[in-house]
């Protein structure tokens, strides 16, 4: 920014005094007036042309051409050159490869031919011992800023690489402590729920065998203790083997996780009455799989940090989310493992998933339908 505002100051204080060094008749004026309109225009414009190589190369052929038609006549104007050396340094931060050796060569060409046209030996030695430095400085600066670009580019590279291993780590380590899980609940199931169920057997075998009034009353006793403690083993055993997420919550939990280890900036929305819904299990794990898998995808796939959430209803029936984020590049978009699942989870709970692009923004929305009395 710095850079920007001296360049600014730097341009209209030079343009002002090389205008000064040309006054002129009335009809001068107006000549100069309408070349110094044109070119600030084209100049201003710069920013705007990069993504059209078309436009940004004839913007910066007709540049030199103002000044050389401006400031290049006899007698000489020396503020045009300073000028001149604007425009190069534009040439050199917005052109690429060998192009930008043409466009230099060419600005060079129109200054040799104006100084020519000027027969001053002495005029002439000053102006290319003047160019041949501010050239080698143009030139140093140049290379210092094709090496911090490669700086830049190696360094999201690395930091592309890294949030993948980061994710891969953290996928890793969820799907490790799933199955840690599933392997505990079969355990479970297969140790303690099958003994605890022959034990039931046994206690009313010898509850049946049992004379003694009192003795069948302890009996019952200890098969209802036990039958007990089977039905809670069963619970456990299903809650370990449930994907279980603590609705909205946990939604807003993992926000706060990404923003903090990865580095996002998420603007969460969400509609009035979103909070009085009461999700079942499956769909707040629908919810999260699709917000997790999104935001991944956007952090695997694109440079952007920027990405919004909403949540709404649809006429108090639906559940609406939506994932966007910018993209600056045209996607092709590829239904993998991770749309799949995330279709397949709303299809479970009787709802649907979009993963389109539009305007250069990626939208992921999921619609599925709320119970009635779900809400508080």
């Amino acid at each position: 920014m710095v850079s920007f505002w001296f360049t600014i100051v730097y341009l209209i204080t030079v343009w002002s005094l090389a205008l000064y060094v040309e006054v002129g008749t009335r009809e001068t004026w107006s000549f100069q007036i309408a070349v110094s309109t044109v070119f600030f225009a084209l100049y201003f414009a710069l920013p705007l042309f990069s993504r059209y190589l078309h436009l940004l190369h004839s913007v910066l052929l007709i540049l030199p051409l103002l000044i050389t038609g401006l400031f290049y006549q006899a007698p000489f104007n020396g503020f045009g050159l300073l000028i001149g050396f604007v425009v190069a340094k534009e040439t050199l931060e917005r052109v690429e490869g060998a192009v930008v050796y043409g466009h230099l060569s060419y600005q060079f060409s129109l200054l040799m031919v104006t100084l020519f046209l000027q027969y001053n030996t002495w005029l002439m030695i000053y102006s290319i011992a003047l160019i041949l430095f501010v050239g080698f400085l143009l030139l140093m600066w140049h290379l210092q800023l094709s090496s911090n670009k490669s700086l830049h580019d190696d360094y999201n590279h690395l930091l592309h690489r890294y949030k993948q291993v980061k994710q891969h780590i953290s996928d890793t380590g969820e799907k490790a402590r799933l199955n840690e899980r599933h392997q505990i609940a079969r355990e479970l199931h297969d140790s303690v729920g099958h003994r605890l169920t022959a034990l039931l057997m046994q206690l009313e075998v010898a509850r049946l065998n049992e004379q003694d009034q009192s003795s069948k009353e302890t009996y019952k006793e200890l098969k209802a203790l036990a039958q007990k403690s089977l039905d809670e083993t069963r619970e456990a055993v299903q809650t370990l083997k449930t994907d279980h997420v603590e609705g909205l919550s946990a939604i807003i939990q993992l926000i706060r996780k990404l923003e903090a280890e990865s580095h996002l900036r998420i603007a969460f929305y969400m509609q009035p009455g979103v909070f009085k819904q009461s999700l079942t299990n499956d769909q707040s794990v629908a919810i999260y799989r699709a917000t997790q898998e999104a935001l991944t995808n956007m952090m695997r796939h694109s440079d952007v940090k920027d990405a919004v959430i909403e949540f709404g209803l649809v006429g108090d029936h639906y559940f609406r989310f939506q994932i966007r984020h910018d993209t600056y590049k045209e996607t092709q978009i590829e239904e993998g493992f991770g749309i799949r699942s995330m279709k397949e989870r709303l299809k479970m709970i009787k709802g649907s998933l979009v993963v389109e692009q539009k305007d250069q923004t990626i939208h992921v929305i999921g619609t599925f339908p709320l119970k009635r009395g779900e809400s508080k």
